[in-house]
């Protein structure tokens, strides 16, 4: 595996949002960064405002109120019994959360379905050595694929209803081409996200998910409890997709593969080999890319990053530092610049337009015999929304 780390961006985007916005974003970049001392000397002059709603913008509100209140900088009267407030908020909120996913996790096994809790509290423990730090606003929990119906019913017992029911008709196409579900809990309003895959087929993703559960070497004692987790490889692979698929828009999404980068010692050539095999190398290369501009973790990251990838790195951050939602359209057309080939950026464009997803399959109840109708369906929606929407 050749290496090449590009760190220093292109001419074209190497300018960035200067003003109260810019040096908002450096303030959040140190504030996520646990490994270093907090500058309060960069808090001189703050927009207090702006910085707490830039911080809620990029979900790390937890993370700066703890690191203020922790520190030695005076705050003014408002701010400080604002930040504690809401961290209280948040620290209850996360331990709902977590108390439900250890509860879920625990209904699934005893229907003897293999169960991982992906992202929220679990990862907030696992990453930042406590639920609190992190926002967390449902519970996304792995399931395998060939198990999704019957995870499905064991949530039911539990009190979760689907959000979007799916015809009985539609099912197996459904968990073919989908990659979530979403229930919601009839009692406490919690919402759930029933994943099996890290993308749906829309975008064109291949992913080893036997090797995901093959894998699974990381368990996460939390609240006496103890659960499985993505090895670290595959939880950077899951965070690396994700991240890609919303265009990076969140610090909070690139502060994670930091932390994971600091506290792991991953096994790069494993990555590189099956982002190679499944065409997915240079979505790593972006994650690792995403990390190195933003928090310049790059000794731990030796993975190969070309020219076009670091242009592309740039323009993601410079839409990150000034909080920018991109247009439909280009929000498309980013993804598809990370892409390995010329076809695979073309399967991705042609499942994206014509294969139906769980909007399609739950916004009308067409017969049987009609199913191909959601094709249409499916064309319909995307030239609705492709010219101007804003993607969020």
């Amino acid at each position: 595996m050749s290496t090449t780390l590009v760190t220093e961006p292109a001419a074209e985007v190497a300018s960035s949002p200067v003003g109260a916005t810019d040096h908002t974003y450096r303030v959040l970049v140190s504030v996520s960064s646990p490994g270093r001392t907090l500058d309060l000397a960069a808090f001189n002059g703050i927009d207090w405002d702006e910085l707490v709603r830039q911080a809620r913008h990029h979900s790390l509100f937890p993370m700066l109120a703890h690191r203020l209140l922790e520190s030695s900088l005076p705050l003014p009267c408002g701010i400080r019994s604002r930040l504690k407030q809401e961290f209280q908020s948040n620290l209850l909120r996360n331990f709902a959360l977590l108390e439900e996913s250890l509860r879920i996790c625990r209904a699934l096994l005893h229907g003897r379905i293999d169960a991982m809790p992906y992202k929220g509290p679990v990862m907030a423990e696992l990453l930042w050595g406590s639920f609190a730090l992190r926002e967390c606003s449902d519970i996304d929990v792995l399931v395998r694929r060939a198990d999704v119906d019957r995870a499905g019913e064991a949530l039911k017992r539990i009190g979760y209803n689907e959000v979007s029911p799916i015809p009985p008709s539609l099912r197996g196409a459904f968990v073919r081409d989908a990659s979530e579900e979403q229930f919601r809990h009839g009692g406490n309003n919690i919402f759930l996200e029933l994943q099996w895959a890290p993308a749906p087929q829309t975008l064109a993703v291949r992913f080893d998910e036997d090797q995901l559960w093959r894998n699974r070497t990381t368990t996460i004692d939390v609240a006496g409890d103890s659960v499985s987790a993505p090895s670290p490889e595959d939880l950077f692979a899951l965070l690396a997709i994700h991240g890609w698929k919303h265009n990076w828009s969140k610090l909070i999404w690139v502060a994670d593969l930091a932390q994971l980068i600091r506290q792991r010692e991953l096994d790069w050539d494993r990555l590189h080999r099956s982002g190679s095999r499944d065409g997915w190398r240079r979505i790593l290369s972006l994650a690792v890319a995403m990390v190195q501009r933003v928090y310049g973790e790059a000794a731990r990251a030796p993975f190969e990053i070309d020219e076009r990838i670091a242009v592309l790195a740039g323009r993601l951050e410079a839409n990150l530092r000034a909080a920018n939602n991109p247009s439909y359209l280009e929000w498309h057309r980013l993804m598809l610049s990370a892409r390995d080939i010329r076809i695979s950026q073309l399967r991705q464009l042609r499942n994206f337009i014509f294969m139906p997803g769980l909007a399609e399959y739950s916004s009308a109840r067409l017969p049987e015999w009609a199913s191909a109708g959601y094709r249409a369906i499916r064309v319909a929606r995307v030239l609705r929304l492709w010219p101007s929407r804003t993607f969020q």
